[in-house]
């Protein structure tokens, strides 16, 4: 196994300049630099196997299939074989593994791509009645917009920039509309600067809605690489946001846009 090499559970490269960064570290430190994946020998024996870049190989068995817990008797054992610091990259079914293990120390997760867990963030709904009467005044009021906008519209859309206002406004157009999917797309203008969990989550909201989802970044900012630290937040700003929303409502001639904001 090789830095090169190494993915995560969904078969997914890892972040390039991340990884070089972390194996530059490891190296500068005189950190041995491991690699683990999990395997199954020919006598059904479970295995975490190790290397690294100097050839020498490892192999850990195991009871049964890899289990969180295992990770935590493997970096011991580590530690007392290699005695001292080391840094260890998982591969392939090792990775959810290690996200669900409480020993962070040694597993190195920096380079790996997000997921979304949703699972645990999930908590019970209140229910209607709990609602501040002044609130539901407010979301009555903006249900009925939404209708009636969608109802004098020919090509309506709704922003959605993965941020709290766009989030209540996409709420209140499910509301709006249920059982049926509003009967418009969601729009988001990207800068290509958001964390890669915000791209996650705007995602799952486009299947969970069932709403079409239009992504719009500016050419202009993927030619010349508009970012913030080599041009600036406010060209940045312009660029990527200002001029790549009007460049996008122009595109698609939409003639209603829903746009969320506190009041």
């Amino acid at each position: 196994m090789t830095p090169e090499a190494l993915r995560d559970e969904s078969g997914r490269k890892l972040n390039a300049l991340i990884l070089d960064h972390e194996v530059k570290v490891a190296r500068t430190e005189g950190h041995p630099l491991l690699f683990a994946q999990s395997e199954q020998g020919v006598d059904g024996t479970h295995y975490i196997f190790l290397n690294d870049l100097e050839g020498n190989r490892w192999w850990f068995p195991l009871p049964g299939p890899c289990r969180p817990e295992d990770l935590a008797l493997l970096l011991e054992a580590l530690k007392t074989h290699l005695n001292g610091p080391f840094t260890v990259f998982p591969h392939g079914s090792l990775v959810p593994l290690c996200r669900q293990s409480t020993t962070a120390s040694g597993w190195n997760l920096l380079p790996y791509p997000p997921v979304l867990d949703l699972d645990s963030q999930s908590r019970p709904l209140r229910s209607s009645h709990q609602i501040n009467p002044h609130l539901q005044r407010l979301e009555a009021e903006s249900i009925h917009i939404i209708r009636e906008a969608v109802a004098e519209a020919d090509n309506p859309v709704m922003l959605y920039s993965i941020g709290k206002d766009s989030g209540v406004m996409l709420h209140l157009a499910r509301k709006a509309f249920y059982p049926a999917t509003p009967p418009f797309p969601l729009l988001h203008v990207d800068t290509r600067w958001k964390f890669q969990e915000m791209y996650l989550f705007r995602d799952y909201m486009a299947r969970e809605s069932g709403m079409k989802l239009l992504v719009y970044t500016h050419p202009e900012a993927i030619e010349k690489n508009i970012n913030p630290f080599d041009h600036g937040s406010s060209l940045h700003t312009h660029i990527t946001k200002t001029e790549g929303l009007k460049n996008a409502l122009d595109l698609h001639k939409f003639d209603v846009i829903f746009g969320g904001a506190r009041r």
